[in-house]
């Protein structure tokens, strides 16, 4: 699982009771796994008032309506997750002690120079980049020490809909992963983004009710979140329904199918029974204990599968495959140096040609035929 330098507890932030206080910033930091609706939820709370990134990513195949993410933040958790030896479909533990304290004081610059460029000048903000589940400590922490509040809100689906949602973005997601490899991604950043968050004013939702009733959905987390919205949901519900529909699900499934995954059903129906009973009461302690006791297990397992799963292995052929890209781009520069070369001394050849064809070239020829002999005779 992920970890952090902290004084006591690595992966839960401190809370600070003068983010109560008004007129401080607010940051509403949405969390959940990939495909799991954090866009439209992003986009809701943009409705109400909150304000999205200056430099965004746009719509693409498989979410049309638009991701609503600050580039910028994208390819900040890249880097940090490439500097771990880790990427974003990776589900083995990211720990973040293994970078010099001088490079964690360098990121902590970053990610507020980020935040500062895309969000300049606005109070109340929405920030969503799914990879932030596995760094969610360290950005609420870092924008701490700006004065600034985040107010999480967590959006979970059922685990079998993403997975065919991940199968069917084969240019993101590698033939070679299988439902375990998915499985287990969804596993770590819902359990690492409820445990770093718990202890902070937050909100659970459920992708699947946020579809059937967005209202009854949202006014369950604005009263969570204990969040103030400029906007009701009366100026917004025509613009909202527009794009919120039951359509966006392109992949449904009822909980029970979940064992049809047979090694991690569990853990896996246990965290959304969790999950479900967070969106209800946020401080469900039986919820607590339960998410616990998955998330000691599974760090139990992950450095067993990590050695026996077929992510490494991809990993190690992605390395070897852009190794071989590296030589193919060598090789093709020395074969065009190669046909340059040949190019000029076939230029060379043909030009050596007309000369001796020349009558000039021909007349001369006793001179050089005498210059040789004397050369000869000198010796």
């Amino acid at each position: 699982m992920t970890k952090e330098i902290k004084s006591s507890n690595p992966t839960r932030p401190e809370v600070d009771s003068k983010f109560a206080a008004s007129g401080l910033r607010s940051c509403v930091l949405v969390l959940g796994m990939h495909r799991s609706g954090t866009s439209a939820l992003t986009r809701l709370l943009s409705l109400v008032g909150a304000d999205l990134p200056k430099r965004i990513l746009g719509a693409g195949v498989g979410n049309e309506t638009g991701h609503w993410e600050p580039e910028a933040l994208i390819n900040f958790h890249d880097q940090l997750l490439a500097e771990m030896n880790r990427s974003w479909y990776d589900w083995r533990e990211i720990d973040l002690r293994t970078l010099p304290s001088s490079r964690l004081e360098a990121a902590r610059n970053d990610l507020l120079s980020i935040v500062e460029e895309d969000y300049s000048g606005s109070g109340l903000f929405v920030v969503k980049d799914p990879r932030a589940c596995r760094f969610a400590s360290f950005f609420i922490s870092t924008l701490k020490k700006e004065s600034i509040n985040t107010a999480p809100i967590l959006i979970y689906r059922n685990p079998l809909g993403v997975i065919k949602s991940l199968q069917a973005r084969s240019s993101l997601w590698r033939s070679e992963f299988t439902e375990t490899d998915a499985l287990l991604l969804w596993l770590v950043h819902n359990l690492e983004a409820e445990h770093a968050t718990r202890g902070l004013s937050r909100a659970f939702l459920d992708y699947d009710c946020l579809l059937h009733d967005w209202r009854g959905v949202m006014q369950g987390v604005l009263d969570h979140s204990r969040i103030v919205f400029p906007k009701s949901f009366g100026e917004i519900a025509s613009e909202a329904e527009t794009f919120l529909s039951e359509d966006m699900r392109h992949h449904k499934f009822s909980r029970e199918k979940l064992s049809a995954v047979p090694l991690l059903s569990q853990w896996a129906y246990k965290t959304i029974e969790s999950l479900d009973e967070l969106a209800l009461n946020p401080d469900q302690q039986r919820a607590f204990a339960q998410l616990d006791e998955v998330r000691g297990e599974l760090a139990n397992m992950l450095p067993i599968m990590s050695g026996v799963s077929t992510l490494g292995h991809s990993r190690k052929l992605q390395i070897l495959e852009d190794k071989v890209l590296s030589l193919e781009v060598q090789i093709e520069s020395l074969r065009d140096n190669v046909i340059e070369k040949e190019q000029a001394i076939l230029a060379h050849r043909a030009a050596w040609q007309t000369i001796k064809n020349s009558v000039s070239y021909k007349v001369t020829a006793p001179i050089r035929t005498l210059e040789r002999a004397i050369r000869k005779f000198n010796r």
